[in-house]
């Protein structure tokens, strides 16, 4: 007979797996508590159009080295209008909301987003990198080279 498993340190502190696969952060936001959560794969979907050009531009500034939070902050502000609205939807608030606070407090907001979605960014990133090395690969691949001699039709 097996003796059973006995509770790990994490699950004992109250971590649980939920909390590690979609994490939270809630803190108070113009006056009100407001939890920040990492992105579901239903948001993904729902988001795509809104999401597309910000992991297409941390894509190009990732590409041959890894971008610097300068650099990524760069790419954050000159995509703002897409970013408002994907910092609102991740506190469940309207895009109005977050155009509304001050400076500070939209700092702070930005600074608990990108730690809470950070992962999730960075990973579309890889994934958007690996397809334009594929696709980049596969067209040089499947182009015939310049010495190649070509064979009329029906020749």
């Amino acid at each position: 007979m097996t003796r059973p498993e006995t509770a790990t340190a994490s699950s004992m502190d109250g971590d649980d797996d939920l909390s590690v696969l979609l994490p939270e952060r809630s803190f108070t936001l113009a006056g009100e508590t407001v939890t920040l959560r990492e992105y579901s794969l239903k948001d993904t979907l729902t988001l795509h159009a809104v999401l597309a050009p910000v992991v297409d531009a941390l894509a190009t500034v990732t590409e041959n080295a890894w971008a610097s939070y300068e650099r990524v902050e760069t790419v954050l502000a000159a995509q703002h209008e897409a970013v408002i609205i994907l910092v609102a939807h991740s506190i469940n608030k309207p895009p109005s909301f977050v155009e509304d606070l001050s400076g500070t407090e939209g700092m702070t907001l930005m600074d608990w987003w990108w730690s809470v979605n950070r992962h999730f960014f960075m990973t579309a990133v890889i994934r958007r990198l690996v397809c334009r090395q594929v696709t980049a690969s596969g067209s040089a691949a499947s182009s015939p080279s310049s010495s190649a001699q070509v064979i009329p039709p029906g020749a």
